[in-house]
This record gives structure tokens, sequence and C-alpha cells, in this order.
């Protein structure tokens, strides 16, 4: 974690040499209960090569977002279940 400011952002960056990514997330409450989240990646990189992989991995991760979004919404309201 490079930076920080809990509860509206955080943001990463990995060491993957190929791409030197960063991953920055930025949270808003809009309502009670609810939260809009503004996911981003980056790389630091820049080449023909850089952009090739980002083409390829930016298909990947919109699959894995999609899945993991679902598997989060699913703690979440498990956990909030649990709680009550």
């Amino acid at each position: 974690m490079v930076d920080a400011n809990q509860p509206e952002y955080l943001v990463t960056e990995g060491g993957y040499a190929p791409l030197l990514p960063r991953m920055e997330m930025h949270f808003q409450v809009v309502g009670e209960n609810q939260t809009l989240m503004e996911w981003r990646m980056y790389s630091r990189r820049r080449g023909l090569l850089t952009g090739l992989l980002l083409v390829v991995l930016s298909i990947v991760l919109k699959s894995r977002s999609r899945y993991a979004l679902i598997e989060l919404k699913n703690i979440v309201e498990n956990n909030e279940k649990s709680m009550a």
C-alpha cells in the first residue's frame, strides 16, 4: 500500500516488472447502506509490449472483477445477517 485515507481511498503498487501495476480504489457513500466503489488499474510502464499486455489483462481482469464483486457482495450481506 502506497497511500490510503480510510474510508475514502486506497492505492497499491505492484512490482511485476512487465507492467509495474498501480491499483486505486475510491469509495463514496451514496445512501444508507450504499457505497459507490471506483476501481482503476494502471501501468506505470510505457511501451508496445506493455500496451499488448494491458489489452489481454484487461479482458481477464474484467471477468475476475465481476466474479470478485459478486463474492464481496455475498460476504458483506452474510456478515450483516450474522450481526443482526
